[in-house]
C-alpha cells in the first residue's frame, strides 16, 4: 500500500526493509520527495545495500546524466564539511569549511565589494556555501558546525541583499 497510489506531502524519512529495483526502487524513494511547508528534503534508511540498485535505476529512468546519483544520493558528513573526490569524473568538490574559509578570505569585508567582476565572484561563491549549507541542513550533526560560522553566513547574507539591490 504505502508503495502505490499513496501521497504523503508530510512523510519525511521512510525506513525499507525490502530489497527493491528499478521502478519500485524509485517508487518508493519519491514518497518521502512530495513537496510541503518546510520540508526540503527526504531521508531513506534502507536496512539493505541499495546503493547500486539506486545508481541503476537513477540511470534508467534518469536524465541520463552520469552526475545525477551524485545529487541524489547523500556522502558522509564529513566528507560535505572537508571535500572529496567525485569517483565519476575525478573533480574534487569542495568541503563547506573550505568554501567558507575562502568566502571569508576572499571578502573579509564584503561592503568592500565595488566591481561587477568581484559581486560576481562572491555571489558564486557565497553560493557555494548556501548550496552546501543547505545539504548540511540533514544532518543531526551540523548543528554545532553551523553555529561555528553564522557570525560570517550573516554578514555575507547581508551583504547578498545589498549587492542585489
Amino acid at each position: 500500500m504505502f508503495l502505490t497510489g499513496f501521497d504523503a506531502p508530510k512523510l519525511n524519512t521512510l525506513f525499507v526493509d525490502k530489497n527493491l529495483r528499478f521502478h519500485g526502487l524509485i517508487q518508493a524513494f519519491s514518497r518521502t520527495n512530495r513537496i510541503f511547508m518546510g520540508k526540503t528534503a527526504g531521508n531513506i534508511v534502507t536496512f539493505y545495500d541499495l546503493e547500486e540498485a539506486t545508481k541503476e535505476a537513477i540511470k534508467l529512468f534518469g536524465n541520463g546524466n552520469s552526475n545525477t546519483s551524485q545529487l541524489l544520493l547523500e556522502r558522509s558528513l564529513k566528507e560535505y564539511v572537508e571535500g572529496f573526490e567525485d569517483s565519476l569524473t575525478g573533480e574534487y568538490m569542495q568541503g563547506f569549511v573550505e568554501a567558507v574559509q575562502e568566502l571569508h578570505q576572499e571578502f573579509g569585508d564584503p561592503s568592500k565589494i565595488s566591481t561587477d567582476s568581484e559581486k560576481r565572484q562572491f555571489v558564486k561563491t557565497f553560493g557555494e556555501c548556501l548550496k552546501l549549507d543547505d545539504i548540511l541542513q540533514n544532518y543531526d550533526e551540523y548543528a554545532d558546525l553551523q553555529r561555528q560560522v553564522q557570525d560570517i553566513s550573516n554578514d555575507c547574507r547581508t551583504q547578498c541583499h545589498l549587492l542585489r539591490s
